[in-house]
């Protein structure tokens, strides 16, 4: 009798044990046992920078920040972005510093809180225009 896990999770903590054990016989050896079954939790982060003319500029500067952690990507000749494997949590998505001849369009914020939850995708667009 296994106690109630199934096969499957008798399995796992048999699995886990032998894990454990073989680890304390090497020092320096990651002697977590979830790190063998959990993959880390992350979402993704992404969303495009249009011209209120419907155009796609690329090269505009994104970064995304939370605490001492900072990310930085660009948007593609297509105008999009993304942050792909983002640890979980409360994070400030800025826009900027945006380039000459660019603003941000009446009513955009260049700062924004975005909250990454596992296996979700947030989707941040901004709207931008050409200084006259």
């Amino acid at each position: 009798m296994n106690g109630g896990l199934g096969a499957t999770g008798a399995a796992r903590a048999a699995v886990a044990v032998l894990a454990l054990a073989a680890a304390a016989s090497f020092p320096g050896c990651d002697q977590s046992a979830t790190s063998l079954f959990a993959p880390p939790a992350a979402g993704l982060v992404r969303g495009s920078v249009t011209a209120v003319d419907g155009n796609r500029p690329p090269g505009m500067r994104l970064t995304l920040t939370s605490g001492s952690t900072t990310l930085e990507t660009q948007t593609d000749a297509g105008g999009l972005y993304a942050f792909p494997a983002v640890a979980i949590g409360a994070w400030t998505l800025e826009l900027g510093p945006i380039p000459g001849g660019w603003r941000l369009a009446a009513g955009q914020l260049a700062r924004r809180l975005v909250l990454v939850v596992q296996d979700e995708i947030v989707r941040e667009d901004f709207v931008v225009e050409r200084v006259p």
